[in-house]
Formats: C-alpha cells, sequence, structure tokens
C-alpha cells in the first residue's frame, strides 16, 4: 500500500511544485486575533473629526477637574507619591523619545503616568491625537489597572480606557485614549505592515521582572524608535536601580519617585522560636536541613504561622498575603487553614495567573467585618498588582520557574529560591497603610545566599517562538517600505544578541535548529509559508505544527483540546483528603481507550464536561470529577480561539469547522510532532525493596523511561499504570514536562506504537550501526534522534523513509494553501491508515531485544 502510493505521488511531481505551492491572499496574512483593538475605523482620521473629537474631550477634561462627584478619585490620585512630580514627567515624555521611570510599589506610575500623558493633550485641544498602549506582564494586572483608572476618570470601561488580554478585550475608542494589553498582544500587533500606526506612546510597565516578552518588546521598541521619531516610550521599572536600562536607550533621562511606604519589621525563620515559641503547633513538620532546601516547602509550618498571626493580631484588622510557589501549594494551605480553628474567621482567597478575572478580583475587595482576608498568591503579586490592604506577609521564599537545558532541548520545572530583590518586593507589601510585619518562612542565611536578582526568562526558557515572532516582525518590516528596520531582524542570532541581557548562544542555535525541523524557516532563517502560518497562532511552533496537521488530517477536535489545555494548569484537582478518590475518578478517564495517555483522558473528560454544560450540570459534573470549573472554561475559550486563529492563518473552513468526528489514534500520533523531542523508551529494571539478606522477594519490577540524557519515571498522578504493562514488552512515550524533585519525572504522558515515532519525528536516519549479524535476510536500523533505533527490513524501510518525507512535505505544502492533488491524497491518507492501527508494530522491532 505504501509503495503504491508513492509510485502515484511521483507520476503526479512531474508537474511544476512551484505552480502547486499556492501561498494564500496577502490579506488573510495580515489577520491577527486581537489586533483589532488597535485598529482605527475609516472616517476617523480626517483632521477636520480629529479637532472636533479634541474639543469635546477639552471640555470634558476641565468639567471633570472641576466635580464633585470625582472628589474622592481626585483625592486619591494626589495623594499618590507620583502626583508630585506630574509637569515633570510630562515634560521629560514630550522632549524625549525615551525615558526611564522607577517607582517603588504603589506609588502610583502604572495608573498615573498614561493619565498624565492623556490629560495633557486633553487640555493642550490635542486629546484625539494621542493613543497610549500600557503593556502589562500579567493578565490580572492589564485588568486591574484599567478597572481603576476608567473608574479615577468617571467613567465606564471602553470609553477612553480599555484593556485586551488573551481571550477578553474591553476596547477604548481609537482615539484618545489609554489601552492597557498583556504584552504578547503589542507584540502580535508589531508583526503586522503597520505595526505602529496609530500609536503615539508605548509604556512598557514592570520592566523588573525580566520575563520574556518584555525583555523581546524592549529590542523590538528600540529598533522601531529609529523609524518611528514621532513615538514616544517610557520604561517603567519598580525597583532603584535603573541604570541597566538607561544605559539601554543611550543613556535617556531618568526619572526616580519614591514610594509611600510605612516601615515593616522582617522575621527569619530563625526567630520563630522566640517569637512563637509557647506555641507548640508552630514546630516545623520538616528538620531544619529540608526546610532550607529549595525544594521543599513546609505547608503545614506555613498555614501555622498565618493562624498564629490571625490568633495574635486578633484586635487589629490588615489582611494577610501569603507568597507560595504554585496553585497546588494554594489549594493545599487553603485546606489546612480551613480545618484550623482560626479558619473559621478567615475568607481565603486565591490570587494566581490562571484563575478567572472574576476570581482574580475577589482578593481586591475588603473582607466582611469579623473576617480577615486571606490571600494565597504566586509571585504575581509581588508588583503587577496592589492590594492595599495588607499588613501582614508570609513569605515561602519559593518561586515555580522552568528551566530549559538547550543541549538536551528540555524544559525542566522546579521549585527554587528567589531573588533578594523579589524577597524585599514581597516584604514591601505590607508596609502600605501602615507599620507592617513580614514573616520569611527561611533563615537569614539562606536570604544572604540568594541571587541578588531573577535570572531573566530570556536565559532560562525555549526560545523557538520568540525567534519564529523575530522572523514574522522581520518578514512585516521588509514588506512595509516606512519600516526601516527590516534588515536588522534577518538575522536571530545577531538581533537577540541586542537584548538587555542576550541568552546562551547554544539556546539561540537549538531554536534555530528546532524551526528548521518544523519546516517553519529554511536554510537561511528565511520564514516558509509553513512558518507565516505558525507564526500567526500564538502557540509555541510544536503545537502550531499539531494543530495544522490535525485540521488536515480530520483530527482537529482532540488536538484543539490537548493545545487548549497546555496553555493553562492542569484542569484536575486533587483534594489532599481525597486524593486517592481523585486519582481515580483522572484515570476513569483512560478506561475506553486502548492506550495509557494522559491527554487523551483530558479530551474525554472535557467532551463529558461539555455534554454536562449543554444540560446545565457543567458544575456538578466538576464537582464529582475533581476538575476546576474555571480552568475547564478557559480551555473552552481557547479552543474558540485557536479555531478562529487557524481560519484567519489561511487552513481552508472546511477543515476547521467544528465536527463530532475526529480519530483518537490519529490525535495520540500527532502529539509526536506536538512534543517531539520529549520521547522516552521504556527500560523495566529491578529496584531493591531496601531489605536485608536480598533474596527474590526483595525486588521488584520498576518501570522506567529511557531518555536521550538519563533515566526518568512516569509521574504518580498519571493515568498509565506499571501494573497494565508487561516488563517483557518494549513501550514508547510522549510527555509534556520534565519535573525534579526527590526524583526526576515526566507529566503528561502519552503511551504510543514505535511507527508514529518514526513516521513522525524530526530527525530520523539509517544508523551506520550494522544489525545483528545472526540476523538472516536484508535488514536495516533506523535511528530517532541518535539514540531511539528501531529494526526493519530493508525494502520496508526504504519506503517509510520515503512516505515519511512526502508525508512532511505534503502536509506543509497543504498548510499554506497549497492545491491538493489526487496522489497526495491518497499518500495522506495512507499514512492515516496506519497510524490509525492500534497496532501498527509489525515490521519495526526495537533493537534493545536484537542487537549485539
Amino acid at each position: 500500500m505504501m509503495e503504491d502510493a508513492l509510485q502515484r505521488l511521483h507520476l503526479e511531481m512531474e508537474d511544476d511544485y512551484a505552480q502547486r505551492c499556492q501561498l494564500p491572499p496577502e490579506e488573510a496574512q495580515d489577520l491577527l486575533l486581537q489586533e483589532e483593538v488597535f485598529d482605527v475605523p475609516s472616517g476617523y482620521t480626517s483632521r477636520e473629526y480629529l479637532n472636533a473629537e479634541s474639543a469635546t474631550m477639552y471640555t470634558a477634561a476641565r468639567n471633570r477637574m472641576s466635580s464633585s462627584l470625582l472628589a474622592e478619585q481626585w483625592q486619591a490620585r494626589q495623594s499618590l507619591p507620583l502626583w508630585r512630580y506630574r509637569q515633570k514627567i510630562v515634560d521629560m515624555i514630550g522632549q524625549n523619545q525615551v525615558i526611564v521611570l522607577t517607582g517603588e510599589t504603589g506609588s502610583g506610575k502604572t495608573t498615573q503616568v498614561p493619565q498624565f500623558v492623556l490629560e495633557d493633550y486633553e487640555l493642550n485641544g490635542r486629546g484625539a491625537e494621542v493613543r497610549v498602549v500600557v503593556t502589562q506582564p500579567r493578565r490580572i494586572a492589564a485588568i486591574s489597572v484599567a478597572e481603576r483608572v476608567a473608574w479615577e476618570r468617571g467613567e465606564p470601561l471602553g470609553r477612553s480606557v480599555g484593556y485586551s488580554i488573551r481571550l477578553e478585550s474591553v476596547p477604548p475608542r481609537p482615539w484618545g485614549s489609554i489601552l492597557y494589553c498583556t504584552t504578547g498582544v503589542l507584540l502580535r500587533r508589531l508583526q503586522r505592515r503597520d505595526g505602529a500606526t496609530g500609536i503615539s506612546h508605548i509604556i512598557i510597565d514592570e520592566v523588573h521582572e525580566r520575563d520574556l516578552e518584555t525583555d523581546f518588546l524592549l529590542i523590538v521598541v528600540r529598533e522601531l524608535l529609529q523609524s518611528h521619531p514621532s513615538l514616544r516610550v517610557v520604561v517603567m521599572s519598580a525597583t532603584v536601580d535603573s541604570s541597566i536600562y538607561d544605559r539601554y536607550f543611550n543613556n535617556c533621562p531618568v526619572i526616580s519617585v519614591p514610594g509611600m511606604m510605612h516601615p515593616v519589621q522582617v522575621f527569619h525563620l530563625d526567630d520563630l522560636p522566640h517569637l512563637m515559641g509557647q506555641y507548640n503547633f508552630i514546630v516545623p513538620k520538616f528538620p531544619m536541613a529540608r526546610i532550607t532546601d529549595e525544594e521543599e516547602v513546609d505547608t503545614d509550618l506555613v498555614a501555622n504561622v498565618i493562624s498564629w498571626i490571625a490568633e495574635e493580631y486578633s484586635q487589629t484588622d490588615g489582611s494577610i498575603l501569603c507568597f507560595l510557589p504554585g496553585l497546588d501549594h494554594i489549594i493545599m494551605i487553603k485546606e489546612r487553614l480551613q480545618k484550623m480553628p482560626a479558619g473559621k474567621k478567615m475568607i481565603i482567597l486565591p490570587l494566581h495567573s490562571q484563575l478567572p478575572a472574576g476570581e482574580q478580583r475577589a482578593a481586591f475587595t475588603r473582607a466582611p467585618a469579623g473576617l480577615r482576608k486571606v490571600i494565597l498568591a504566586t509571585n504575581i503579586a509581588e508588583t503587577s498588582v496592589t492590594i492595599d490592604d495588607v499588613v501582614y506577609v508570609v513569605d515561602s521564599g519559593k518561586v515555580k520557574e522552568k528551566q530549559y537545558d538547550p543541549s538536551l532541548n528540555m524544559n525542566i520545572l522546579r521549585v527554587q529560591w528567589t531573588s533578594q530583590a523579589s524577597a524585599r518586593q514581597r516584604q514591601g507589601r505590607a508596609g502600605r497603610v501602615r507599620a507592617g510585619f513580614c514573616f520569611r518562612m527561611y533563615t537569614s542565611q539562606v536570604f544572604c545566599t540568594m541571587n541578588e536578582h531573577q535570572v531573566p526568562e530570556m536565559q532560562r526558557v525555549p526560545l523557538e517562538e520568540l525567534c519564529l515572532q523575530i522572523k514574522a516582525i522581520a518578514s512585516a518590516a521588509a514588506n512595509n517600505t516606512s519600516v526601516s528596520a527590516g534588515p536588522s531582524h534577518s538575522n536571530i542570532v545577531r538581533f537577540l544578541s541586542k537584548a538587555l541581557q542576550p541568552p546562551n548562544i547554544h539556546a539561540v542555535h537549538a531554536a534555530i535548529r528546532l524551526l528548521k525541523d518544523l519546516g517553519a524557516i529554511d536554510m537561511q532563517e528565511n520564514l516558509t509559508p509553513l512558518g507565516m502560518t505558525l507564526a500567526k497562532l500564538a502557540v509555541p511552533p510544536r503545537f502550531g505544527k499539531m494543530l495544522i496537521y490535525g485540521a488536515l488530517l480530520g483530527s482537529l477536535e482532540p488536538v484543539l483540546t490537548i493545545v487548549a489545555a497546555a496553555c493553562f494548569r492542569d484542569p484536575f484537582v486533587a483534594p489532599i483528603n481525597k486524593r486517592d478518590e481523585a486519582d481515580k475518578m483522572r484515570a476513569s478517564f483512560a478506561v475506553g481507550l486502548s492506550y495509557g495517555s494522559d491527554q487523551l483522558a483530558l479530551v474525554t473528560a472535557f467532551e463529558q464536561w461539555t455534554a454536562a454544560c449543554s444540560q446545565g450540570q457543567g458544575f456538578v459534573f466538576c464537582e464529582r470529577c475533581f476538575l476546576a470549573p474555571a480552568t475547564m472554561k478557559l480551555i473552552a475559550g481557547m479552543r474558540q480561539q485557536l479555531r478562529r486563529t487557524l481560519l484567519e492563518a489561511g487552513i481552508k473552513e472546511q477543515f476547521i469547522k467544528p465536527t463530532s468526528q475526529g480519530s483518537m489514534h490519529v490525535a495520540r500520533s500527532l502529539l509526536v510532532a506536538g512534543l517531539y523531542p520529549s520521547i522516552a523508551g521504556s527500560e523495566f529494571c529491578r529496584e531493591s525493596r531496601g531489605m536485608k539478606n536480598a533474596t527474590k522477594h526483595a525486588y521488584r519490577w520498576r518501570l522506567g523511561f529511557k531518555v536521550n540524557n538519563g533515566r526518568v519515571l512516569i509521574h504518580p498522578t498519571s493515568v498509565i499504570s506499571e501494573k497494565q504493562l508487561n516488563p517483557a514488552s518494549h513501550y514508547y512515550l510522549v510527555f509534556q514536562e520534565k519535573v525534579q524533585t526527590s526524583q526526576v519525572f515526566v507529566r503528561g504522558c502519552t503511551l504510543l506504537p514505535a511507527l508514529p515515532v518514526v513516521l513522525l519525528s524530526w530527525r530520523v536516519k539509517i544508523s551506520s550501526e550494522p544489525p545483528a549479524s545472526e540476523l538472516t535476510g536484508d535488514w536495516m536500523v533506523l535511528e530517532v534522534e541518535g539514540w531511539l533505533k528501531f529494526l526493519i527490513d530493508r525494502r520496508s524501510g526504504s519506503v517509510l523513509l520515503e512516505l515519511r518525507e512526502a508525508f512532511h512535505r505534503i502536509l506543509g505544502k497543504w498548510a499554506s494553501g497549497g492545491i491538493h492533488k489526487d496522489a497526495e491524497r491518497y499518500l495522506v491518507m495512507v499514512a492515516m491508515t496506519l497510524l490509525e492501527a492500534t497496532c501498527n508494530d509489525m515490521f519495526l522491532v526495537d533493537t534493545r531485544g536484537v542487537m549485539n
């Protein structure tokens, strides 16, 4: 069948390939999700219209200044430290293309600087000419700050103030306005040919956080200034040391604004026995050696300290803000507090970037009389948001970060110590309203060993999505003769060398190699048609290719769910007192599958949740099945966005429209395209039970998986159980992330047969290692990623390699809008038939059982 398909394909390849590979229309290439918030409708740009609107805005501004209805807002604004610098800030912005503004958290820079600019234009009769875009690294900050500024101006959102984040936006009017948006929204706008058109001011906030997108935006904006001399840029940081930023922008002017801080008394872990010695429940769960281990969080100790604060300071008000590394720790401590006597007088609110906006807003409201508000937050509460009633801070000292190893092309998610700068930011949250207290769950010695600043994200995460955006912006610039920044974008390494702190060169080369393997760029680093499509999907390129393949192979529905879920936290939750029950419920979603797969178990759960929602039972279903309703809603919203973006990126509607069909077998196989090179091969080994005088009963078989750099174990939360697998068989696994705790685990796992691994992996070649000499017949060894090897007869192997090459080439062409030929359709149908088979390894043999 494979040979027949290839022969039919070769007959048609005599046609001119260039004629058959048609690009989507230029208009389709320019369609990007959510950039419509920047667009100015026709008729709103004439000088007459702008003059008339400016006159209206001038009158409104004068009335606003004298309105008794806004007395509370004016009083609040004028009490901020930044207010005294209002005229100086406006003058410096007007006189300089770039300025750096530093101000401690609570000084008012995020809410006031954009208003200063807009009000200055309004009162000078030019209000309609200004359009301020303020970037925020987090969704919740963009929303909460926009709401605050709209309130200060006495307006509803959507008039002169709005926001835009992924999946949600309330755009302001297209003239005389302030838009708060996440950094990615502005970056995607700048991929368009008219990227900065219509924007008068760009304010880049929270640059001290050094997240990947903000550091990237700094490069793009610095390049943009050369071709847009009227553009004004304000770089804002909560840290006092601004030298790195003003040097980056040619020694631009700096304004430093003091904060409005009350004294904060700091207690370290080594102070607690003296401070709380009479309370025996404060005894730490772990010995000191483990408490000072950066990967441990003593949740009992943290919960007990919070409880002690509530009891000790019961006669005073003020919220308690606790910093934790992740959502799992937030859930555990919330459950512990709810069981304590003091918990009955608490209102416990989580604050995490993946929570829906409605739940996040609750953290900013005052607690009802007689209750103490306790906010359990990640580092989102360090600087991005302001909770103005916090008096007590409990700092675990930990942060959850991804670390990228370019030599392995793999992410490792781990809990580690935060930096000294971040610890000081956390401490400062306690001194907003009056003298406060900070309780650090680590010793003063540990604090002294922390890094001074957090490692920039650009130096510790994969860079392929960033590199693809660089090429997309370069492509837009090259197609716009008014933009002179294009040539400097042409070389990825050279472009990233202009970063504030450039990334590891090996990480950049790994990203470039990955994009070439994907077919997103050619050998000269030019964007291919497939790369143009991938750049518009706003997901990691590997997931983007998986989406495109899913659409073209008729399996988009399950793939949409897999990719959407990968953008958020695991929706399965496991209450501490029902963990076994929750694990069994998760595993139940995989019962109907003929193979173990965490991703497809989630697809099944999502489908059942959707059905329950259609009957008004969505929340009940989540409660029964240990699913987070908020995350399920986010996944549903992301699915809609991804479907819409595929259409806007040029994929034909016939492949994208919702259907009830979609092969789970094909979707499982496509995980190789989406998660490669995170592939492992099974490796059962005998493990000691720790018994003396070992006998045959002193050992057990333990399923491990070999990866290209060692051995990993499947995470206990996986639906894949060792008991279901045969130690005598070989298994292949793709996984979503590698987590290092006491051991190295992989999470988000799917078992696969060998054929998808060979057919959909990117680097497959004939091994130079000869087959075993005792084998009869003509054999070859196929090598995947240089370490995973399969034995196959030479004729089948040659056909399989040719099928593989043609399959990838055809799908790449289809994804770019190429015409579908009959021979191409037939070949893809053959490949799908092979992927559909549940047992398709009959001609591929793992060499571990054959080779010498």
